[in-house]
């Protein structure tokens, strides 16, 4: 139920399809005999879940990750009361670290539901790779990894690196790691800012070779304008 930037529309959004989009729902939890629901990266547009649990009788889930839970409060409205309602009604609550535990609990104070944390695994295979020697890469790169979305900030990362080649800083060249909604959109501009030449769009990477993308590089950067756990 929300509209970004709209608080009026999300409301009347939500107030125009709620009906719809729970019919909906009902039909396919019945037709596929959905057992539970583990929502992965709530918001308040998942409350569909939380107004068929009693009837369904199943039992609810929600994972966060990192800035899912500060995003959702900070949109406020209808979608914060709505993603409130979702931690209410859950009957287990997961984070991948005790902290954004602790921020569920602060926010929604009656929360019911069990919370657990699941710490994120580790590779070996990945590390192995990682703590081999460096190969001398000619030229050297920077490397960013992420998804090609607008929370990733992949245009303050090239506005800048056209900056530092304008200083003759380094013959360096950028590696973008990732694919997503944005790529277009980002290799626009870098004809605008004159870098065709100098970033290299890898697209998605096996966890092998971006093992050795990280090993080889000058050094890895992030310019993510929010993350959950930099």
């Amino acid at each position: 139920p929300m509209v970004e930037g709209h608080r009026l529309k999300s409301l009347l959004g939500y107030m125009a399809y709620r009906g719809r989009t729970i019919a909906t729902l009902h039909r396919f939890l019945q037709e596929h005999k959905i057992d539970a629901v583990n929502v992965h990266y709530p918001s308040g547009q998942y409350v569909y879940f939380a107004a068929l649990r009693e009837q369904h009788k199943y039992p609810l889930m929600l994972s966060f990750h990192g800035s899912d839970i500060r995003l959702q409060f900070d949109t406020g409205g209808i979608n914060q009361r709505a993603f409130a309602r979702l931690i209410r009604t859950a009957d287990a609550i997961t984070a991948v670290s005790n902290d954004l535990l602790a921020q569920v609990a602060r926010r929604v104070p009656d929360a019911k539901g069990e919370m657990v944390t699941v710490h994120g695994g580790a590779n070996a295979e990945f590390f192995a790779e990682y703590n081999r020697p460096p190969v001398a890469m000619h030229p050297p790169y920077i490397l960013f990894v992420a998804r090609m979305h607008p929370v990733k900030d992949h245009a303050t990362l090239l506005r800048a690196f056209r900056r530092v080649k304008d200083r003759n800083i380094s013959d360096c060249q950028l590696y973008l790691a990732g694919s997503g909604e944005r790529e277009k959109a980002l290799r626009a501009l870098c004809g605008e800012l004159g870098l065709e030449r100098d970033v290299r769009f890898l697209g998605t990477v096996e966890p092998q070779h971006l093992a050795r993308l990280n090993r080889d590089s000058l050094f890895t950067v992030l310019s993510s304008t929010s993350e959950g756990m930099p």
